[in-house]
């Protein structure tokens, strides 16, 4: 576990360590709450995803995301098989974001997540039901699959 909480690190401070990220053999679980990762470096936490084989959780809450990194991140997730869980909390990710989300967790083969945190975010209720949707294709209730999938949100943006 490696935990890089809120060191006002950017995320082109995080460039030459998520490339070491990408051949990492022992992290499985990264925190890199509270650190502003908004930003032309982003792009680079998508490569690592792609690359590593052996983290399981990441934790980016609070880190300025927005829709944009939000994508990034899902884009990351797609092509790969470990990661278990991730927290986007309090990320400003909004339904442009969450939509990704939805639409990368549709596209994977096979859907290994277990755990995604989207609270505290500005994802409206529909936007949600469809995150919820394309993680169990089914149409069964989440709590019913084989391999349990949590999904937490909470402050929906209402529809005016």
């Amino acid at each position: 576990m490696l935990e890089i909480e809120q060191c006002g690190i950017s995320s082109i401070g995080f460039a030459t360590f998520l490339h070491s990220m990408k051949f990492n053999g022992s992290i499985t679980s990264l925190t890199v709450d509270k650190n502003d990762l908004s930003g032309r470096g982003i792009h680079k936490w998508k490569e690592m995803l792609h690359s590593n084989k052996i983290l399981s959780k990441l934790s980016m809450v609070k880190c300025n995301l927005g829709d944009i990194g939000a994508s990034i991140i899902a884009k990351g997730y797609y092509r790969n098989n470990f990661l278990t869980h991730i927290n986007l909390r309090g990320n400003n990710i909004g339904d442009e974001g969450a939509t990704s989300i939805a639409n990368h967790l549709r596209g994977t083969k096979k859907n290994y997540l277990k755990a995604l945190n989207l609270s505290n975010n500005m994802i409206t209720e529909m936007v949600a039901i469809e995150l919820i949707k394309s993680a169990n294709p089914m149409d069964r209730p989440v709590c019913h699959l084989g391999n349990l999938i949590l999904y937490k949100f909470s402050s929906f943006r209402q529809l005016n």
